[in-house]
């Protein structure tokens, strides 16, 4: 077999990519092992305050796992994470954390910058990756909200449907009140996609429409224990919609993050969101006002990525 560095190119990348989905593997396995037993007395656990004690140990396995993860694809993979702004030092408080949504390694991207700043994030997933072994089962352990998805005829026949995302939200929240978190909202509700945006008359040149909902539900549920809001904006500055294959083939080699506070009106905070339209429309007025500032920065770092590479073929 040829050595590593005369291999073609392509092949060279399709390399990284076996060699780091093979370690990805090994390593959620090898952590799973003292994780299983914690999550098997969660659990069991007779009482909720007993569930909650073992959470803080179940965070600190997960931690060890996403910083090896983090090392292995900057090690194998070459990603580069350029974190900026002015996300606060604070591993003890309570924040919601409002972000754009270009790709599953979003996730991966975001454990990286959050580590060591703030609480570990809880993501709202799927109801479907319950089914997905050890993930499911780890997510479940860590207090991670499953939400389902509704097709919009089934809510306009049933419309108490909605009201159970609202209940699971409400239900996390509950828990969240009593440990450090950080609650990611991917605002979109779902990938950006080119034919996302066509088909949803997005006004934005990089962003699909924001839902308020979510974000603002979960800070009034939270508003008297709520240590600050953040605004997250992720750009892959040479891959603008990369899959983990991508990432992990070393295609992705740069990825720019901007973590800012954002003010919060309180009127927002008061109200029953699910029940006054004005207090929805309020939310929907301050997320589209941060979406059209996202949609300007991601322009900008965008522009500047790309001056950046052109930059060594003017100075030839």
């Amino acid at each position: 077999m040829p050595p590593f560095s005369t291999l073609p190119r392509r092949a060279r990348g399709s390399a990284r990519g076996v060699i780091a989905l093979t370690a990805v593997s090994a390593v959620t396995v090898l952590v799973f092992v003292p994780f299983l037993p914690l999550a098997l007395i969660k659990l069991a656990a007779p009482t909720a305050a007993l569930k909650r004690r073992m959470t803080p140990a179940l965070i600190a396995v997960a931690r060890v796992w996403a910083n090896m993860l983090s090392a292995l694809f900057r090690t194998v993979s070459g990603v580069s994470i350029d974190c900026r702004g002015q996300a606060p030092q604070d591993t003890r408080g309570h924040y919601v954390l409002i972000a754009n949504h270009r790709a599953w390694t979003d996730i991966l991207v975001l454990l990286h910058c959050v580590d060591g700043r703030l609480p570990f994030p809880r993501f709202f997933i799927k109801h479907e990756m319950l089914r997905f072994p050890i993930v499911g089962f780890a997510c479940w352990a860590m207090d991670f909200p499953f939400m389902r998805r509704y097709r919009k005829r089934d809510l306009a026949r049933r419309p108490e449907l909605k009201r159970r995302d609202l209940e699971t939200t409400r239900n996390a929240c509950a828990k969240y009140r009593h440990q450090p978190v950080t609650v990611v909202n991917f605002a979109e509700g779902t990938r950006f996609t080119p034919a996302k945006q066509a088909n949803t008359r997005s006004p934005y040149r990089y962003l699909l429409r924001p839902k308020a909902a979510g974000s603002g539900f979960m800070m009034q549920q939270m508003a008297d224990v709520l240590s600050g809001v953040l605004d997250v904006t992720i750009v892959y500055a040479d891959c603008m919609q990369p899959t983990l294959w991508d990432y992990a083939c070393g295609r992705v080699r740069r990825v720019v993050v901007s973590m800012d506070p954002l003010p919060v009106p309180k009127e927002l905070l008061q109200g029953r969101y699910e029940d006054e339209s004005a207090v929805r429309q309020g939310f929907q007025h301050w997320m589209n006002q941060i979406w059209r500032r996202k949609d300007d920065a991601i322009a900008a770092l965008l522009d500047d990525s790309a001056a950046d590479r052109r930059a060594p073929a003017r100075g030839t």
